[in-house]
C-alpha cells in the first residue's frame, strides 16, 4: 500500500515527520535511510481521546503505524489501551521484564505490536501517554534480509 493509498482510504492528507528514530530502528544493512518515510495524522479519534497516528513506508510501501493518545490519568489511560490491543492482538503477549515504557508484546506470523506507556516529560500537569506500534512482519522481514 502507497502512501496515496493510504491516504485516500482515510480520506486525509498525511504530512511528513522526521524523527522516525523515536519509533523504529532501521535494520544495519539499510545505509540509505531515505529509503524509509514517515508520515503522521492528527486528531484521529481512538479511545475517546484525539490520537496521534504514524505511518511508516519503505521504498514507498507501507510496513508499520503507531497509535499515541494522551491522558492525565494513567491508570485509566492503560486499562483501556490494554482492553482495546486484548480485542484487537489477542490476550496471548510477553510483558516487558524491565522498568521501561515499553510494557508489553504481541508477535504472530504476520505482525510485532509493542504497547509503551510513558509521562510526557515537557508538560506543565502530569500527562501521560500510550502507545502502540504494529509492524507488519513480513514486509519487514524482506526489509532485514533485502
Amino acid at each position: 500500500m502507497s502512501r496515496a493509498a493510504v491516504e485516500q482510504a482515510n480520506g486525509v492528507s498525511l504530512r511528513p515527520f522526521s524523527d522516525i528514530s523515536r519509533f523504529y530502528t532501521p535494520p544495519p544493512r539499510i545505509k540509505d535511510l531515505s529509503r524509509f518515510q514517515w508520515f503522521q495524522q492528527d486528531g484521529v479519534p481512538f479511545l475517546n481521546r484525539r490520537a496521534r497516528v504514524g505511518y511508516l513506508f519503505f521504498d514507498g510501501r507501507f510496513f508499520a503505524y503507531h497509535v499515541f493518545v494522551s491522558d492525565k490519568d494513567p491508570d485509566r489511560l492503560d486499562e483501556e489501551m490494554r482492553a482495546y490491543l486484548e480485542r484487537e492482538f489477542g490476550p496471548e503477549h510477553s510483558r516487558s521484564e524491565e522498568e521501561a515504557p515499553l510494557k508489553e508484546i504481541w508477535q504472530s506470523k504476520r505482525l510485532i505490536v509493542n504497547y509503551w506507556l510513558f509521562q510526557e516529560e515537557l508538560s506543565l500537569a502530569p500527562k501521560f501517554t500510550a502507545g502502540f506500534g504494529v509492524v507488519f512482519r513480513p514486509l519487514e522481514d524482506e526489509i532485514i534480509e533485502g
